[in-house]
């Protein structure tokens, strides 16, 4: 067999959901191959895992909501290929290593994952309307705490002007925020996203 990472992204949102408060979501986008087992490789969540820093993330139930999710009730014949997307949840401070693929009967393989793409920033782009601009002036009763918090750990990159805080804040190319900046720029992000997304896009 053999298994594919064809890209590895951050994700804010997962079916309008954000990670756990320290957490990210990664979204791998992999292809899975049968080159020669007479035996269908199983595809189900529990088959996949992420390793980072030597531990092995499960998949997220919320795997099933991506956008091309793995079908949990299928097996890959000799020939046959599978191409999906699997997401994990895992801290903010981990270093993504690869890909783990394991059937519990003895086959497994693994793909290294390079890099980890950084997250579309949700609210660039929106198509603005009155709805939009409306629940973006709002904001402020509905995400003062991610905002407060985002100006404080972000004060240091915004001086330096690597980081923008306004409504749609953003990441200045080659820039590297803080683990805490970047945490709460997420989190400010996702807040946006869910009060605003329905009445912007």
């Amino acid at each position: 067999m053999t298994l594919r990472v064809t890209a590895t992204a951050q994700r804010q949102l997962v079916a309008f959901t954000a990670p756990a408060l320290g957490n990210r979501w990664v979204a791998v986008t992999l292809s899975l191959a049968n080159t020669g087992e007479t035996k269908p490789l199983p595809v189900d969540p529990s088959a996949f895992s992420l390793e980072a820093d030597s531990l092995l993330y499960a998949e997220s139930p919320l795997s099933a909501r991506a956008d091309m999710p793995c079908p949990a009730a299928v097996a890959i014949e000799n020939g046959g290929t599978l191409s999906c997307q699997a997401v994990f949840e895992l801290p903010w401070t981990s270093s993504v290593n690869r890909l783990v693929y394991d059937d519990t009967m003895g086959r497994s393989a693994a793909a290294v994952i390079d890099t980890v793409a950084p997250p579309v920033v949700l609210c660039k782009g929106w198509a603005r309307s009155s709805n939009c601009d409306f629940c973006l002036q709002n904001l402020s009763s509905f995400c003062s705490d991610q905002s407060r918090n985002m100006n404080t750990a972000c004060a240091e990159e915004t001086t330096r002007q690597c980081v923008t805080t306004a409504t749609c804040p953003e990441v200045a190319t080659g820039c590297e925020p803080s683990v805490a900046c970047a945490i709460a720029l997420d989190a400010y992000q996702s807040c946006v996203a869910d009060r605003c997304l329905s009445s912007c896009s």
